[in-house]
């Protein structure tokens, strides 16, 4: 076997070949993982704005819902007559308000009055302007306006769309925990809460909820373990109920049952 001359010279020029080589491939990897990073940022930005169009599409559904239920009254509570055979929901509607919060309603002033499976009633009016017996018992302000007669446990409120049913809920914990100062429902069927101006230290300003990203100004830490801490106790108290007594509609009546027992039951 002939044996091989190694000299400075061909050592050198194989290390040359080898750095040109190892370039070469580094240079080929670098551009896979440029264009792998490229696909990435493009799936990423046709992600983010997919999810902001569904987003958007959510909001608007939100918002048809909140046009469609915003002239309704939910009437319900303990003390809330219980269906009978041969009842006439408007009547009962009509006089429970009257009983509850001294307001006169004329059977003119309703479209309909019907009882939901759960035994409260829900009542569409047709005259909603100021001054108009709906605006007196949707919009009640006032000391002893939002919930007099406490004893009488007859509620009224709102008709809202899931979404804000929860953040009234949300509102009414973070009014609890200080977030808040105040919190309402505003004659568009949208949750406002009062809050602290950052510009004016002594200063207060109304907020309005419209979507999901202006709910984030209620999730404090606070509000979060609040909300977690009564979750668990509904879970508990529902695995210590029978089957027969547990319902699909348990969650919203949990949320209502909330706001019913506020310190001041309110439709906001």
């Amino acid at each position: 076997m002939a044996k091989r001359n190694i000299t400075l010279v061909s050592v050198h020029k194989e290390l040359e070949a080898f750095k040109a080589e190892t370039s070469k491939n580094v240079q080929e990897i670098v551009k896979r993982v440029d264009e792998v990073e490229g696909r990435v940022d493009s799936f990423e930005a046709r992600q983010n704005a997919l999810e902001k169009k569904m987003q958007a599409v959510e909001d608007d559904l939100n918002d048809l819902k909140r046009q469609g239920r915003k002239t309704c009254v939910v009437l319900g509570g303990a003390d809330l007559p219980r269906r009978t055979l041969e009842e006439n929901p408007m009547a009962v509607f009509i006089d429970s308000v009257m009983t509850k919060y001294g307001i006169r309603i004329d059977q003119n002033d309703l479209a309909t009055v019907h009882r939901r499976s759960r035994g409260d009633l829900v009542a569409r009016f047709v005259k909603t302007h100021p001054g108009s017996a709906f605006n007196k018992l949707a919009h009640r302000r006032g000391v002893g306006k939002r919930n007099p007669k406490p004893n009488l446990q007859i509620y009224a409120n709102v008709l809202l769309s899931n979404f804000d049913d929860k953040v009234r809920y949300y509102a009414s914990v973070a009014k609890k925990c200080g977030v808040v100062d105040f919190y309402e429902v505003l004659p568009s069927g949208k949750v406002g809460v009062l809050i602290k101006d950052e510009e004016n230290p002594n200063g207060k300003k109304m907020i309005t909820i419209t979507t999901s990203a202006d709910v984030k100004i209620l999730m404090t830490n606070e509000v979060l373990k609040a909300i977690k801490i009564k979750k668990s106790k509904d879970k508990e108290k529902k695995n210590n109920l029978p089957n027969s007594q547990t319902t699909g509609t348990e969650q919203e009546e949990d949320i209502e049952l909330a706001l019913l027992q506020d310190e001041e039951p309110m439709v906001s």
